[in-house]
C-alpha cells in the first residue's frame, strides 16, 4: 500500500526539475505541499470510512506525488539563500536533516502507534505488535485467543489516527514553510 509514495515520489521529482524552471521553486514548493497536506487528510479520512486497500494506495500516491515537488523546491530555496562559500554545506544539511528527522519521526509515530495499540488491545497488544512486524497480520489474528481479525483491524485503524494527526499537522507546517518561500529570487528566470 505504501509502495506509491516511493514511486510518486521519484517520478514527481523528475517532473519537478521541469516544473522549478517553468513555474520557479515558490510555485513547485506548494503545489507539493497542497498534494502532500491532501494526502494527510486522504488518510485520516479513509480510516474514519474504513476505505478499501486501493483507496489507501490512491491516497499514498498523492502523497508521494507531492513529496517530490516539495523535496526538490526545499532543496533549491536553501541553495538561493545560502551564499556561495557555504552553498555546498547548506545543501548537504538537507539530507542529513532528513534523515534525522525521518529516524526521530519513524520512532516517535511508531511508540504513538504502539501506544495506541496498547490502549484498545490491553495485554494482546503485544501478541498484535508480533504478528504486524512479521507481515501477519489479519490472517493470524484468529490464532491469537481474545484477537479476532476484526479487533485487529479496528485498533489498528484508531491507532493510526492519531499518527495520521500528526502527519497533518507537519504537512500544514510544511505548507507555511512553502509560503514563505520568496516569490521572485534573483536571477531565477520567470515564466513566460
Amino acid at each position: 500500500m505504501v509502495t506509491p509514495v516511493v514511486l510518486f515520489w521519484a517520478v514527481s521529482a523528475a517532473l519537478a526539475a521541469r516544473a522549478i524552471v517553468a513555474f520557479g521553486f515558490r510555485r513547485t514548493a506548494l503545489a507539493g505541499a497542497v498534494l502532500i497536506l491532501i494526502g494527510f487528510a486522504g488518510l485520516i479520512a479513509c480510516a474514519l470510512l474504513h476505505a478499501p486497500v486501493g483507496a489507501i494506495t490512491a491516497t499514498c500516491a498523492v502523497i508521494g506525488a507531492g513529496l517530490g515537488p516539495s523535496s526538490m523546491s526545499q532543496v533549491l530555496a536553501i541553495q538561493h539563500a545560502a551564499e556561495e562559500r557555504v552553498r555546498g554545506v547548506a545543501t548537504s544539511l538537507v539530507p542529513f536533516f532528513r534523515a534525522v528527522g525521518g529516524a526521530l519521526g519513524v520512532g516517535a509515530l511508531g511508540g504513538l502507534l504502539a501506544a495506541g495499540l496498547h490502549a484498545r488491545l490491553g495485554p494482546l497488544a503485544d501478541a498484535a505488535g508480533a504478528l504486524l512486524a512479521h507481515g501477519q497480520g489479519h490472517g493470524a489474528a484468529a490464532a491469537v485467543p481474545g484477537l479476532s481479525p476484526d479487533r485487529l483491524r479496528d485498533a489498528l485503524e484508531s491507532a493510526l489516527l492519531p499518527v495520521f494527526a500528526v502527519l497533518l499537522v507537519l504537512a500544514a507546517v510544511n505548507l507555511a514553510v512553502a509560503a514563505s518561500f520568496p516569490r521572485h529570487v534573483e536571477g531565477e528566470t520567470r515564466p513566460v
